[in-house]
């Protein structure tokens, strides 16, 4: 896993493009999830490599996450991701935790990636357009269309 940028202003600002267009077009949700592990073999993984829209939008560097932004009346940059877990990070490396992701990369609130399913329909509820990538990964079109069904 790559180190997080020092310098998370530029990431900030792009999100923040994004949502101006979004809401030039009359508002909507976006939802980005990024890369998933790659298995080698058994038991060994390839080394992670983040999404690269993923990584342009936030510069998170973690797998797992999910990027949500909100462009309406108000503006919300929401993150997903893995909750810290000591014996993990043994192993893994260090991991941010919600608490520390939303308050380094300037999200407005984040959450454990566990909390996702359940948050996601509402999240979704009232959005006259919805941004997502589609075909890319088939475990990420199934919640999305889940998500959408609730």
């Amino acid at each position: 896993m790559s180190l997080p940028p020092d310098d998370i202003a530029p990431y900030a600002a792009r999100r923040q493009r994004l949502m101006a267009h979004m809401r030039a077009e009359g508002g909507g949700i976006a939802i980005l999830a990024t890369a998933p592990e790659a298995t080698r073999n058994r038991d060994a993984e390839y080394p992670y490599r983040h999404d690269s829209d993923f990584f342009y939008l936030t510069g998170f560097t973690e797998p797992g996450a999910w990027l949500v932004l909100i462009a309406g009346a108000t503006d919300r940059a929401l993150l997903f991701c893995r909750p810290r877990h000591i014996e993990h990070e043994i192993w893994e490396g260090k991991r941010f935790g919600p608490e520390a992701a939303a308050a380094h990369f300037g999200f407005d609130d984040a959450h454990p990636l566990d909390a996702l399913d359940e948050l996601m329909p509402a999240l979704l509820q009232d959005h006259a357009t919805l941004y997502a990538p589609l075909a890319g990964d088939k475990r990420h079109d199934g919640r999305l269309h889940r998500w959408l069904a609730a």
